[in-house]
C-alpha cells in the first residue's frame, strides 16, 4: 500500500491483515468439509482439488443452497 497519508495507510494494512486472517481460517474450515461459513467481503471460495473432494450436492447443501 502506497499512500502519503500515514494514518490511512496504517488502517488499510490493519484491515487487510484482518481480512486475510479471517479468510485463512475459513479456508481451513472448508478443507475440513465445513462449508456453511461466511467469507469476508472481497474474498472468493477456493477452487481446485479442495472443492473436487466434496461432491457438488454436499457442498451446496452445506451452504444451504439447492444445486441443480
Amino acid at each position: 500500500c502506497m499512500s502519503s497519508n500515514i494514518d490511512l495507510r496504517s488502517r488499510y494494512i490493519t484491515l487487510f491483515k484482518t481480512v486475510s486472517r479471517i479468510a485463512y481460517e475459513a479456508y481451513q474450515l472448508i478443507k475440513l468439509g465445513i462449508c456453511n461459513i461466511s467469507l469476508p467481503p472481497g474474498t472468493i471460495l477456493p477452487g481446485g482439488r479442495i472443492l473436487q473432494e466434496l461432491s457438488k450436492n454436499q457442498f451446496y447443501e452445506k451452504l444451504g443452497v439447492g444445486y441443480t
